[in-house]
């Protein structure tokens, strides 16, 4: 080594010259140390500690005793030897590949091979007395050094370590053996340092080391597993990776056939021992498939491939092979297969799902449509060409506002607003006024359009679903308006006020128009309701309903309803019908500017007749009506027709319980009448006989008594003998001696009856009589008791001073009689009871007239049952009474005139 002209060691011969003599050196001084070594009997390393230790000892000259020459020769060619031996030592120590140094116990070097120079890029003199931290080296390098050094000379023990160091040619690795020398007393003197670069050896070693990781990573993360196998011992070597496979821990057990065989599927393992034993006997590659079941009850997929030796005469002496876990390509595999199989039942699946959904598409009853990003129709099924009233072809290529724009504006700007925002619009009930169904304005559909979006979030399509729930939207609202409208009709009694409330409702539910015509008493068509939403029409409408009336006769419509009593329903009203209505040229211009689409009339009926009609008509909104429309007017109007029956019965059996209760109390009033009115003749009856008894009545007294006793007595015998009257009456029991009857004297013998009454009061009775023709065929003593109530009656109402007056004339067929008095008259309100059993003005017992309240009932009773006719009229209270009785007259009879 030299140094150059900065100072740094250089070589001094080329690379290849150094090599070649470094390879000549080394291998003539090793040769040496072998040939030394093996004249002293020792080892190679222990000669150069020999040498190494004579190194440092060498002494100048002899000791100065005196011995032999012959001692002195043997001596010096002893020395000689030594000496050559030491040149030739030192020369292979200087060219020796290691670094070898000697050491004293403060670590200072004494010598160092010549190869030091290499390591340190230091001349090896200078290492000589001084330690590795007086060079100059890194504390991080030679203070691990000194540990070890430290030790030898501690303990006395040879040391083997390595270490790396930095070189002028990179960092290299050395191992270093440090022998120590030992005093005479035994303390380590010195040390022999002898360091061997393997670096090279390192790196093959890391190399290996690398590769056999990556081979056992390889064979883990592959589940590989190797086996050797000594045939003729029988002993198994099974590497970490086949015990992983086998589901072991590495290295648990001794690996045996047995311990493999277990592991084996009992289903696979004939199969797989057969397949061993065949490769060995025909001496071929041993290679299959099988299963093991490790002991968590796990199956695994295995592959194996293996080789055989054998010796000279065909004997299998060795086994090699490796084992795969192929648990996760098998399953794979399998899934594969499993997945080609689904695929292929997929496949089959879809295209049976495509064609079931093309049939559903063409077959639905939910009408599908989708459109493109023009909002034109690209695909469309039948349901929903049908809603919308047009063919495929009208609806395939046009877009959402060519097809409605003209119907439904609405709907064009909901399909602008979902391609503007790509929001979907979902709406239950949705009213859609379709092109092509006239029948519906509006429709009534669940719509469902849902867009589907690009990346750059733009609406591509529009899938349209349609349900047609029209049907069913009508019937829930009929049946809405139904409950609205028999609340309302259930609202009034009053038919007139009903009616008119169910034209109002049908407007705009059903109609545009409506009108409610009534057939009067007396046979006439009236109309009595008309709706509409416009007031101003409703103007117009009555001066045309004044101008031209309902014609009964019209073979449609209103009319006919009325006739048969049958609903009728016109869906659409052609232009020819209004011209046969029509009555004249203005009235024809009339029905045409009114716009009639449809007509529906549907009757009104009690339970024994049709008492009207109501017409429901489409005009401005254009609607067609269908026999749904008709049921639910038909039913409005059976409600409406329901609702004026009950209120006509309510009124019926209102006023039978006001009559039942008016009888009731009537009833009372006279049991209370009769008692006081049969008790009070009793009384002076009682009374005078009671005086009578005593006789101390004078004669006067007497036949006063006497007669007020006998009148009493005729008054109660009259009332048991009215009572009785009823009573056959009511049984029907009661009958006539029928005869010719002269009315004079039966009219004659009534005013003698009352006279001595009327004188009493001091009223004044006046006879008309009129002559007649014929006679009266009847009763005598009957029409004489109908006189005689006449006028009693006249004379008890009748105030003191005043007149009754009694008229006989002939009207017509009939002799007519008339008893009028100026006294208290009839009240209005009982005017129409007045002829009624039991029934009196006045019903309490403190009245001021007395009776029971029959004579008239019976009057009635007597003149109808001689065919004639009794009615009473009365100006109000105070303002007399006259009663007019009027009785058939027997014209075959001789005509007699009586004066």
């Amino acid at each position: 080594m030299k140094r150059d002209i900065t100072g740094k060691f250089v070589s001094n011969w080329d690379s290849e010259t150094k090599q070649r003599v470094s390879v000549s050196l080394t291998s003539t001084a090793w040769r040496l140390l072998d040939e030394e070594a093996q004249k002293r009997g020792i080892s190679r390393s222990e000669v150069i500690e020999q040498i190494a230790r004579s190194l440092g000892n060498d002494t100048d000259g002899s000791d100065g005793n005196t011995e032999s020459q012959q001692r002195i020769v043997e001596q010096q060619q002893a020395i000689a030897t030594l000496e050559r031996q030491r040149q030739e030592l030192t020369a292979i120590l200087d060219n020796a590949p290691d670094i070898i140094s000697r050491l004293d116990i403060h670590f200072r070097h004494l010598y160092v091979s010549r190869s030091i120079e290499l390591a340190t890029g230091i001349p090896a003199e200078q290492f000589i007395g001084k330690t590795n931290a007086e060079l100059g080296m890194p504390e991080e390098i030679y203070s691990g050094w000194y540990k070890n050094l430290q030790q030898v000379f501690a303990t006395g023990q040879e040391k083997t370590f390595e270490f790396s160091f930095p070189t002028p040619t990179g960092l290299r690795w050395y191992q270093s053996r440090i022998v120590p020398e030992f005093a005479s007393d035994g303390s380590v003197k010195t040390i022999i340092n002898i360091a061997r670069d393997v670096t090279d050896y390192k790196q093959m070693e890391q190399a290996l080391r690398n590769s056999e990781e990556r081979l056992q990573l390889a064979l883990k993360v592959g589940r590989i597993g190797t086996w050797d196998w000594d045939l003729q011992t029988k002993k198994i070597v099974w590497s970490a990776g086949h015990f992983n496979v086998l589901g072991l821990q590495p290295y648990e057990c001794e690996p045996s056939y047995q311990v493999w065989a277990s592991r084996v599927h009992p289903d696979d393992l004939v199969e797989t021992k057969a397949k061993l034993q065949q490769a060995k006997r025909e001496q071929k590659e041993y290679h299959h498939k099988y299963r093991l079941l490790w002991l968590d009850g796990s199956i695994r997929w295995v592959e194996v491939r293996g080789q055989f030796s054998y010796d000279s005469q065909g004997n299998p002496l060795h086994s090699i092979g490796a084992v795969v876990d192929i648990t996760e390509h098998q399953q794979a595999g399998e899934e594969r297969e499993q997945l080609l199989e689904r695929e292929q039942i997929a496949r089959t699946q879809a295209e049976t799902a495509q064609r079931q959904l093309a049939t559903i598409f063409e077959t639905s009853p939910v009408g599908i449509g989708l459109l493109n990003a023009q909002q034109q129709f690209v695909a469309i099924n039948k349901a929903l060409a049908e809603i919308n009233g047009l063919t495929r072809e009208q609806h395939l290529g046009h877009s959402i506002g060519e097809i409605f724009s003209q119907y439904d504006a609405n709907l064009v700007e909901i399909f602008d607003d979902i391609y503007t925002t790509g929001q979907p619009f979902v709406s239950p009930n949705f009213a859609v006024k379709t092109p092509g169904r006239s029948d519906r304005q509006p429709g009534y559909y669940n719509v469902y359009y849902l867009p589907t979006k690009n990346l750059n979030n733009q609406v591509e399509e529009v899938l349209v679903y349609v349900v047609d729930v029209t049907e069913q939207v009508r019937l829930e609202r009929g049946q809405h308006f139904l409950s609205e409208a028999s609340a309302v009709l259930a609202s009034s009694l009053d038919y007139q006020i009903t009616l008119e409330r169910v034209a109002h409702l049908a407007v705009p539910e059903l109609a545009d128009w409506c009108t409610v015509h009534i057939v009067a008493e007396d046979g006439s068509i009236e109309q009595i309701a008309v709706a509409h939403i416009d007031l101003a029409k409703l103007q117009w409408a009555q001066q045309i309903r004044e101008k031209y009336p309902l014609n009964p006769d019209e073979p449609r419509g209103a009319a006919f309803t009325l006739r048969t009593g049958q609903s009728d329903i016109l869906p659409e009203i052609p232009d020819e019908l209004l011209v046969q209505a029509a009555r004249d040229p203005e009235h024809l211009e009339i029905l045409r500017q009114v716009g009639f689409k449809s007509v529906m009339t549907v009757p009104l009926r009690t339970q024994s007749r049709i008492f009207g009609v109501i017409s429901f008509i489409s005009a401005e909104s254009g609607q067609r009506y269908s026999q749904m429309n008709l049921q639910l007017a038909e039913e409005l109007a059976f409600r409406a027709s329901l609702a004026i029956d009950n209120a006509q019965l309510y009124r019926v059996a209102q006023l039978a319980r006001t009559k039942a209760e008016a009888a009731n109390r009537v009833k009372d009033e006279f049991l209370a009448v009769l008692s006081h009115e049969l008790r009070s003749p009793l009384n002076p009856i009682l009374g005078w006989t009671k005086m009578l008894r005593t006789k101390r009545l004078n004669a006067t007294k007497a036949e006063q008594a006497l007669e007020t006793i006998e009148r009493n007595a005729k008054l109660q015998a009259q009332l048991i003998e009215d009572l009785l009257d009823v009573s056959r009456i009511l049984q029907g029991k009661m009958s006539l001696n029928v005869a010719p009857v002269n009315l004079i004297s039966t009219i004659e013998a009534a005013q003698e009856t009352v006279r001595l009454a009327a004188e009493a009061k001091s009223i004044d009775i006046q006879t008309m009589i009129n002559p007649v023709s014929g006679n009266v065929l009847g009763d005598q003593n009957r029409l004489q008791q109908v006189m005689w109530n006449l006028l009693s009656n006249a004379v008890k109402f009748t105030p003191s001073g005043g007149r009754v007056e009694v008229q006989l004339q002939q009207v017509g067929t009939y002799a007519q009689i008339q008893v009028k008095d100026t006294g208290k008259g009839i009240s209005p309100e009982f005017l129409p009871y007045v002829f009624e059993y039991f029934r009196q003005e006045d019903g309490t017992t403190t009245r001021k007239f007395g009776g029971l309240g029959l004579g008239l009932a019976i009057v009635r009773h007597f003149t109808e049952l001689h065919g004639g006719t009794v009615e009473a009229r009365s100006l109000g209270q105070n303002l007399g009474t006259t009663f007019t009785v009027q009785l058939p007259l027997n014209l075959v009879e001789p005509e007699h005139r009586l004066l």
